[in-house]
């Protein structure tokens, strides 16, 4: 392709940009960064990821374009997309930075148990399997330093207090975590380790009323889910959805879906299915 035409092409992918984001009234041009694209588009170099950027440019608006709007109901998404090695970040509430974890903590929980060699199977497979609480706070009081953990994986925007379910997290960091356990990166889990975690957390094992989130969507296979809820007046109703999902078109998706604020428990799972749904069909158009 001459560099005409490739101009044209992602002066285009730009101007979409645009287009997307005067829908949201929330479109920040210096989250999207207009300006180093346009400096691209006219740079002497002929740089075969320019194009590609700018395509994830406007993948990553459909996907903001694609949250929950004027509503109580606060959403922050993050999916790591393998075909593209590429995370997309977005939420539809930029003064709420972090959100509480409610039970999405005990993959951290039970990824400290494991590193630390705690071999507790039959507790660790009924705190995700089943969501228990009273396992869950077992686990956490045998190696309760979770901030170690964060601080190894370099999720440096989680945070524990005394109060496990109370952990405050951001969807970005909660991938980190789960890049640990089903890429092994940065990880200091075993295969073995890592197995166990994926194999509690795989939607066959699941308790079958926790069978909602992220699961929950068109042509998906291979699920491996932990969800989280729990109200609490500061925040209302917190409902959160993480994991890995492979479409049956062999794309593999890990993602996080976080949330609070909403109208009630199912209110907030119903919008969480539809944005994953969204995010999907956003990532597997062509």
């Amino acid at each position: 392709m001459n560099s005409f035409k490739k101009i044209l092409l992602l002066l285009a992918a730009t101007l979409s940009v645009v287009a997307f984001s005067l829908v949201d009234q929330r479109f920040d041009f210096q989250k999207i960064n207009l300006d180093r694209v346009v400096k691209s588009l006219i740079s002497k170099d002929e740089n075969p990821t320019v194009l590609e950027n700018a395509k994830n440019l406007v993948i990553e608006q459909k996907i903001r374009n694609a949250l929950p709007k004027n509503t109580l109901l606060n959403m922050q998404v993050a999916v790591f997309d393998k075909s593209r090695s590429k995370t997309f970040v977005a939420s539809n509430n930029k003064k709420v930075t972090s959100y509480p974890t409610a039970s999405i903590v005990k993959v951290a929980i039970a990824y400290r148990t494991l590193s630390k060699e705690i071999n507790q199977p039959q507790i660790l497979a009924n705190m995700l399997m089943n969501s228990s609480n009273v396992a869950a706070t077992s686990l956490y009081l045998s190696s309760p330093n979770l901030n170690a953990t964060f601080k190894q994986l370099k999720m440096t925007n989680t945070f524990n207090n005394s109060t496990w379910g109370l952990t405050m997290t951001t969807a970005n960091d909660q991938l980190k975590l789960l890049q640990a356990i089903f890429n092994h990166k940065n990880s200091d889990l075993t295969e073995k380790q890592a197995l166990e975690i994926q194999t509690d957390m795989n939607i066959e094992n699941v308790a079958k009323d926790q069978n909602w989130g992220i699961s929950n969507v068109a042509n998906a296979r291979n699920i491996y889910l932990k969800n989280g809820w729990l109200y609490q007046d500061e925040y209302g109703w917190i409902i959160n959805s993480i994991g890995s999902v492979e479409l049956k078109n062999g794309h593999q998706y890990l993602i996080a879906i976080l949330t609070n604020g909403g109208a009630g428990k199912g209110n907030s799972i119903v919008q969480i299915e539809k944005t994953a749904s969204k995010i999907f069909k956003i990532l597997n158009s062509k």
